[in-house]
């Protein structure tokens, strides 16, 4: 039982160390990320995407590049609270894309491998085996099992 839950643990903290990135977006689902009004998380309110971007222009054929943060380009964002800023959250462990959400909100879902705690359940643990399983488990204390 012991090697199975060891087993078991490599897996998920391999799963954890290595996110997916987010699934090709769709036309469908940038429409959904583009129109939506609040964010996912919380269901506060989003700022629209194009507050926090300027229009950039090559500065000798003046010809037009593209939109682009204020941030990436060294000046100061007119949205004040960085952690309002609309992002694409996805699941890490299977890609899918989750909504829109504050950069805030989405950073507070993050799972760290180091600290989290994957529970273990077991049924039936007033018999005398169950005993011995539990002094089997205290002694992996530096493990997360």
């Amino acid at each position: 039982l012991m090697e199975n839950l060891q087993e078991d643990l490599d897996v998920i903290l391999d799963k954890l160390c290595d996110p997916l990135p987010c699934e090709k977006m769709t036309p469908k689902l940038w429409r959904q990320y583009q129109m939506a009004s609040k964010c996912w998380i919380c269901e506060e309110k989003l700022h629209v995407s194009g507050y926090n971007k300027i229009r950039v222009f090559d500065p000798e054929t003046k010809k037009y590049l593209g939109a682009s943060h204020r941030k990436c380009h060294g000046k100061k964002p007119m949205i004040q609270d960085e952690e309002k800023n609309r992002v694409i959250d996805h699941d890490h462990i299977t890609g899918k894309f989750r909504g829109p959400a504050h950069s805030g909100c989405n950073l507070k879902l993050r799972i760290d491998p180091e600290t989290i705690k994957i529970p273990v359940l077991f049924c039936n643990g007033s018999g005398y085996d169950f005993h011995h399983l539990m002094q089997e488990i205290a002694k992996v204390t530096d493990e997360k099992i």
